[in-house]
């Protein structure tokens, strides 16, 4: 056995072309050492300023890889692996040293790389996240977006049972594509529903096992040689290939039936029955997110299944948005849905307007939760007035949170409202109100109003008011001060009744000093019984026989009760 290797004996023959070879490779690096001297130059001739454009295609070769590569994307995998591609290409991209445009150039059209770089990695990545999915984490979402749809809307009886339908018809359809019984069933029976999946297995493997015994059979009647059969059906040149191949064929084609039946069969919705009230309706989408998560769907193998999840879920969205909402009622309907007109009789039915006279119907009945009702309908600023009246003169608590709330634009009307209530929640409203000079007669509503109210807690923000320029201001503030009746304010009362130049306001505050009426008060306002001024003469009268009837009786706090308190 030579020492030489095997493998040189062949150049003894073609020793020249071996020579030639060795020459082409030796001369190969000289080529390449030409061409890495040369290409520093052309690069330096390219950008007088000392950058290069390389990078910038470097990174549009890569960008386009990457496109490539998500057209090709067939997994999730392949994704991610397209999404780490693009991460790296922008870190390089936040790195490269790219030419900037020219700052001293209005043409708009000036070439920015960086710019075009970084607006092609935006539009790989939307097509990116467009790529990805579908996800059951989207079904569940959809699930989830229509039961706060159903938990957060008024329904009209027919929309309710419209909801119903459309919950029910997707729990079908959605325990049909996942193969899952509900725990919510109430009598649906699931035994067929199991036969018939069965059944549908059975036929599948039917399908594969006749397949075989087929081709069996036509090995019996052959040779008895499989893997002679088997060459032969390759080549095609036996009568018995052709008909075994036809066969492989047909059952090819029969496999593919039986799997779009087995789909058809997989996705076909179930029945589900399930309480049509709408606690229980969203109880069953509850339990449905929770066995569509417990399913472990996957984006790559069960793509077909969360899609036909989709479509359910979108019918689902389509059926809640189409079902009657109490919104979707005009204004009439929804007062006629919730028994407002009930009240009118055929003698007044056709009055018009019809609301004025149920509102005056049941003002006299005391049923405020109508009126409020047609207050929160009605827009029209005729019937919200009659409204405000009737809470006026009803002294409606239950109108409170309204007439509070419009209060606060400053409103006049459901400010008196809110003296007539007498809750003392609207004082931190009101006594800003009353600061100022500039709105006397907002101010004299808000003072009658904190008046009425009568909590000790406004007595030095009215007090303040007894100093304000508009004397009709000043005498709202002592009438106010006598209802809320504090005998804080029985000292700056009777300075007003000595020192005001206005004798309304003088008169005002006797009448004040009287309401109080303990024995200090009436006191300091008896002392005017003789007064120039006949209004205040008149008002210190009434404190005089005040104080005599209560020495007479043992008690002088009797003026309230022979006086009526009027402002």
């Amino acid at each position: 056995m030579s020492d030489e290797p095997a493998d040189k004996k062949p150049m003894a023959d073609g020793g020249e072309s071996t020579d030639s070879g060795d020459d082409a490779e030796a001369d190969q690096p000289a080529a390449e050492e030409t061409d890495a001297d040369t290409e520093p130059e052309n690069a330096t001739d390219e950008s007088a300023d000392g950058s290069s454009d390389l990078p910038a295609k470097s990174l549009d070769d890569r960008l386009d890889d990457a496109e490539s590569d998500l057209e090709a994307a067939e997994t999730e995998s392949d994704l991610d692996d397209v999404e780490a591609d693009l991460d790296a290409i922008e870190a390089d991209l936040e790195d490269a040293d790219l030419p900037e445009p020219d700052e001293d150039e209005d043409d708009e059209d000036a070439e920015d790389p960086r710019a075009d770089l970084e607006a092609q990695l935006e539009e790989l990545r939307d097509a990116l996240e467009e790529a990805r999915g579908p996800y059951a984490e989207d079904v569940v979402s959809d699930i989830e977006e229509s039961k706060s749809t159903i938990s957060d809307t008024r329904w009209t009886d027919r929309g309710e049972g419209e909801v119903a339908e459309a919950v029910e018809a997707f729990l079908g359809e959605a325990y049909g594509i996942i193969e899952a019984d509900p725990d919510f069933d109430d009598g649906r029976d699931t035994g067929s529903d199991a036969d018939t999946g069965n059944e549908a297995e059975g036929k599948e493997e039917t399908t594969i096992t006749d397949g075989g015994e087929d081709a069996d059979e036509t090995d019996s009647d052959g040779d008895g040689d499989e893997n002679t059969d088997a060459e032969t059906n390759d080549d095609g040149d036996t009568t018995d290939g052709d008909t075994d191949t036809d066969n492989g064929e047909s059952a090819d084609e029969n496999g593919d039936e039986g799997e779009d039946d087995e789909d058809t069969e997989a996705f076909e919705p179930v029945d589900v029955s399930v309480g049509r009230d709408l606690d229980s309706l969203t109880a069953a989408l509850e339990s449905a997110i929770a066995d569509i998560e417990n399913a472990n769907l996957d984006a790559d193998e069960d793509e077909a299944t969360i899609s036909a999840l989709l479509d359910a879920t979108t019918d689902l969205e389509s059926g809640v948005e189409d079902a009657q909402a109490f919104d979707d009622l005009t204004v009439r309907e929804k007062l006629a849905y919730e028994g407002f007109y009930d009240v009118l009789g055929s003698e007044n039915k056709k009055d018009f307007p019809p609301e004025w006279n149920a509102i005056k119907i049941y003002e006299r009945m005391g049923e405020v939760e109508p009126i409020l009702l047609a207050f929160d309908l009605l827009g029209s600023e005729f019937m919200e007035d009659h409204c405000i009246e009737a809470f006026g003169r009803m002294g409606a608590p239950e109108a409170f949170d309204v007439m509070h709330q419009r209060a606060q634009r400053r409103k006049k009307p459901p400010i008196e409202v809110l003296g007539k209530i007498g809750d003392d929640r609207a004082l931190d409203t009101l006594h800003p109100y009353i600061d100022g000079d500039s709105d006397p007669g907002l101010q004299k509503v808000v003072l009658k109003a904190i008046g009425e109210i009568g909590s000790t807690e406004s007595t030095q923000p009215v007090a303040d008011r007894l100093v304000a320029e508009n004397d009709e201001v000043r005498s709202r503030a002592a009438r106010a001060l006598g209802l809320i009746g504090d005998t804080r304010a029985i000292r700056p009362l009777a300075d007003v009744l000595r020192d005001d130049e206005s004798d309304s306001v003088r008169a005002s505050a006797a009448w004040a000093l009287t309401q109080i009426g303990t024995e200090h008060a009436l006191d300091a306002a008896s002392e005017y019984a003789e007064d120039r001024s006949f209004i205040v003469q008149s008002e210190a009268e009434w404190a005089a026989r005040a104080l005599g009837d209560g020495e007479r009786s043992g008690d002088a706090d009797v003026a309230g009760s022979e006086r009526e308190r009027t402002v």
